[in-house]
């Protein structure tokens, strides 16, 4: 998944808004998130992609990037749908995009603002929202949000996330999408930074964080961005990682209520033991026929660690090692995918939970 996760939760963030045209696009509420919305975003080779000039007039021309062949399905769904949607009451949309966490936003108005994040077995509710877009947002228009939340992970750890972002409307223009149409757009600026400090007792355990500049173009033709170029930069306690994404969106329309993640009954994830530990611990599950399984170990912010399991396993009760020894102390997150292969789908079963290294 190539560091997928968190970066597609970062593009996430900023496809919330809309767009009409007239001299310049201007981009409303009429084409705000809604529930049933889908689209397929596709991963594209970043050799040799920039993100181009700022200003007016611009002509971006992005007709040879080609796909890596990996792409990634956006369903936003009713809150009622996602796990502890309890937590987030002024929800009136959420989007999944990853299958490990679900995003909340509120929508109300001429603002869309996210209220937190969810995933199966805990929560992240901000205690000051981050605003997402602002309507109407054109050529020159900008703002600039901060948010903050703080949760516990159990055993005495807390974590504490701050963060900050920031849209700017820095140029349109023409761009030449990989399939050769030429359209009219508006190109969105997005920086957003954020910063996680894991505490025991008040004092400091871990701290990441991330910047993230990120280039989005709009058109009149599509509810959302057509195209993204995304610079990542990834700090854990130091040691520092980059990255870059870009992206296409195809909008190619899916079914929501199809959403293979489900709970075959019988199969199950256990939670690891120990938990807290240092630096091994026994993951334990069962699958109840036989199923091409996966079994992947995340951070925090869904950057992808460690395979543990990739193969066909028969019917039974399993025990995996996971041995931390050269990760930082933090939570991580262990995902289990197990498919039934007469059905043709690679996703049966999908349950993720988390666990916390202590050093």
């Amino acid at each position: 998944m190539k560091t997928q996760l968190i970066l597609q939760k970062f593009l996430l963030i900023i496809i919330l808004f809309s767009a009409t045209i007239s001299a310049q696009i201007v981009l409303n509420t009429d084409r705000k998130p809604l529930a049933g919305d889908s689209f397929t975003i596709m991963d594209m080779d970043t050799l040799g992609v920039t993100e181009g000039s700022a200003g007016t007039n611009v002509t971006w021309n992005f007709s040879n990037v080609t796909s890596t062949g990996e792409q990634m399905i956006v369903n936003y769904i009713n809150p009622s749908e996602a796990p502890n949607s309890a937590l987030f009451p002024g929800s009136d949309v959420a989007v999944s995009y990853d299958g490990l966490s679900y995003t909340f936003y509120d929508t109300d108005g001429n603002t869309v603002y996210s209220l937190g994040s969810s995933y199966e077995d805990f929560a992240i509710v901000y205690s000051n929202t981050e605003k997402v877009s602002e309507y109407p947002f054109t050529f020159n228009s900008t703002f600039l949000d901060n948010f903050q939340a703080q949760y516990e992970l159990g055993e005495g750890l807390i974590d504490r996330n701050i963060g900050i972002t920031q849209f700017t409307g820095d140029a349109f223009g023409n761009i030449i999408l990989p399939d050769g149409s030429n359209h009219a757009a508006l190109r969105v600026k997005i920086f957003r930074h954020t910063t996680d400090t894991m505490l025991v007792s008040g004092i400091p355990l871990s701290t990441t964080e991330v910047k993230a500049t990120t280039y989005e173009w709009y058109t009149n033709e599509m509810k959302y961005p057509v195209f993204g170029v995304s610079y990542f930069e990834l700090n854990v306690n130091g040691s520092v990682t980059n990255h870059k994404v870009v992206e296409y969106n195809t909008q190619t329309p899916t079914d929501v209520k199809e959403d293979p993640q489900q709970i075959v009954n019988g199969f199950e994830l256990l939670q690891n033991y120990p938990n807290p530990f240092n630096p091994s611990t026994v993951i334990n599950y069962q699958i109840t026929k036989s199923s091409k399984v996966t079994l992947k170990v995340y951070d925090i912010i869904g950057n992808e660690i460690k395979t543990l399991v990739n193969n066909q396993q028969p019917a039974g009760k399993y025990s995996v090692e996971f041995n931390a020894s050269n990760l930082p102390s933090g939570v991580y997150l262990y995902r289990l995918e197990a498919g039934d292969p007469s059905t043709g789908s690679g996703q049966g079963f999908v349950q993720t939970r988390k666990m916390t290294l202590i050093k």
